[in-house]
């Protein structure tokens, strides 16, 4: 809004000398006179124009004053739309860190999953490999065992039976590689003896038989007797046996190695019927690893 300043002017004769003393009186006149009586010897568009310079000074002051507050308000919105703009970014910023470590969390969780199901792979792949040697050794090493008895060698006179009254028998057992490669350093040892029936039974055995044959090749059979038992036996010891107060019970041990070096044992017990004439296996001690 554009300011007009209003000047008034002054009579022409204001600067003449004021030598006229009429002249000096009538100023001192005026000069006491008070601001009313000098307004209302103003002339009438110099009050128009005092008037509308005050009318202009105060829409100015108001205009200036709601400039001022309007400049306030637009200061204030400024700094709320900063502090909301700063807000919003601090937030994102928190959510993206936020989002980040759960991420990171959930990443090192698939990861450490992934590791662990990678080594129970790792760990069931040497199981199945070691299997799998394990059973190829198996199906290609050797299995050297009892395949049955040897034949009596006394007689009760009807039949021919393992234990008679004056007769030196000797037991034996037919032993066969059944694996599929050879056996090494194969021995035998067994033993046979009598003990009342119904008693624990614990294997004996002897010492190792005499035999020129170290090596069984698959699908070899040799057959190892135990030393003969002398000529002890008498009536009693048959009437005993026949009875099933008294039993006959033939252990032995066959020990040999595999092709890969490895130590195995076969054992097997026996136990003489009472007809005397045949061998059936124990409930117990017939193993092979």
């Amino acid at each position: 809004m554009t300011l007009f300043l209003c000047v008034m002017t002054t009579p022409e004769n204001a600067n003449v000398e004021r030598d006229d003393p009429m002249a000096d009186k009538a100023i001192k006149s005026s000069r006491k006179m008070g601001i009313g009586q000098r307004w209302s010897q103003v002339s009438l568009p110099n009050k128009i124009n005092v008037g509308l310079t005050v009318v202009i000074v105060v829409l100015t002051a108001v205009n200036v004053f709601f400039f001022v507050k309007q400049v306030k308000d637009q200061d204030a919105q400024v700094a709320q739309v900063t502090n909301a703009i700063v807000t919003g970014i601090n937030n994102a910023k928190t959510a993206t860190e936020r989002m980040i470590d759960q991420n990171e969390s959930s990443l090192r969780a698939v990861l450490e999953e992934n590791r662990k199901a990678l080594r129970s792979a790792e760990e069931q792949s040497r199981i199945s490999l070691r299997a799998s040697i394990e059973a190829s050794r198996l199906d290609q090493r050797a299995w050297v065992g009892v395949t049955s008895v040897t034949l009596p060698e006394c007689s009760d006179g009807t039949k021919p039976v393992f234990f008679y009254a004056g007769c030196a028998s000797r037991l034996g057992v037919n032993v066969e590689n059944l694996g599929r490669s050879i056996a090494r350093k194969y021995s035998l040892r067994a033993g046979a003896y009598i003990g009342e029936s119904g008693l624990s039974v614990k294997p004996v055995y002897g010492p190792i038989s005499d035999s020129s044959v170290t090596v069984l090749f698959p699908r070899m059979t040799v057959s190892t007797y135990t030393p003969p038992f002398g000529n002890p036996t008498n009536e009693d010891q048959v009437t005993a046996l026949r009875s099933g107060r008294a039993t006959l019970f033939f252990f032995g041990e066959i020990t040999y190695e595999d092709v890969s070096g490895t130590k195995r044992q076969t054992t097997f017990c026996f136990r003489l019927t009472k007809d005397l004439a045949g061998m059936v296996s124990c409930g117990s001690y017939n193993e092979a690893n």
